[in-house]
């Protein structure tokens, strides 16, 4: 299964696609970010994922796993430059040194 990411064209919503679902949307990058946190564990009990962040220039995708500090922690690493430094900081503590 793969989580497709879309970053905002001007001041937008962020909106993401979780495997064939239907397309949702967050105002924001860090409440984007906080609900696929506590979704992801969840999904990943079932099969592997791969995270996909598409921006205006390309794209990034991580590989296919069940591990969650990798998924999390890549998805961080994609977004750094659209998340609050309050979340990232807390981000590299969660993920980075486990």
């Amino acid at each position: 299964m793969k989580i497709r990411i879309y970053t905002p064209k001007e001041k937008g919503k962020w909106r993401f696609k979780i495997g064939e679902g239907g397309l949702r949307s967050r105002a924001n990058v860090n409440t984007l970010y906080n609900a696929l946190e506590g979704r992801l564990p969840s999904l990943v009990d079932k099969e592997k994922l791969a995270i996909m962040v598409k921006y205006d220039i390309g794209t990034n995708e991580t590989l296919k796993s069940q591990d969650t500090h990798y998924l999390l922690y890549s998805l961080g690493c994609f977004l750094e430059d659209y998340l609050s430094p309050i979340t990232m900081r807390r981000i590299e503590r969660s993920y980075l040194s486990v």
